[in-house]
């Protein structure tokens, strides 16, 4: 119960979530029901759909600074563990995401915004699919 509320904070701050938004996003499915890749997929795309469509959550990104380095350093007074490649990977993909959607996908602008080379951004929507 406490990583499902965990997860919703996370992925929807600032919204009222719905016994169904819990069903179809933050309940953990098991490995030989669901194909993972799949399931990640999905998850960010209704996210992002989300956001797109709720003022809430915008508002909330706006008026919410990122996390800081000493946000992440209380991690472990809250959880027992961390999968970092995962929690890297998840910010990564919606840094990215974020930046092409407000570039309207030109990946010059976006790969500004990011501070990255144009070809590494390129390497990185590749490997993620996006």
């Amino acid at each position: 119960m406490r990583n499902i509320i965990e997860r919703a904070l996370i992925f929807f701050p600032n919204a009222i979530v719905s016994a169904e938004d819990v069903r179809n996003y933050l309940l953990k499915i098991k490995d030989d029901i669901v194909d993972r890749k799949i399931e990640q997929e999905a998850i960010w795309s209704e996210i992002d759909s989300f956001r797109q469509t709720s003022n809430e959550v915008s508002e909330s990104i706006e008026q919410n600074p990122l996390p800081t380095p000493k946000d992440f350093s209380n991690w472990f007074s809250i959880n027992n563990s961390v999968d970092l490649r995962v929690l890297l990977r998840d910010i990564e993909i919606v840094m990215i995401q974020a930046a092409l959607d407000r570039n309207r996908g030109n990946t010059s602008e976006a790969a500004k915004d990011l501070k990255l080379l144009r070809t590494t951004l390129i390497e990185k929507i590749k490997k993620y699919a996006l």
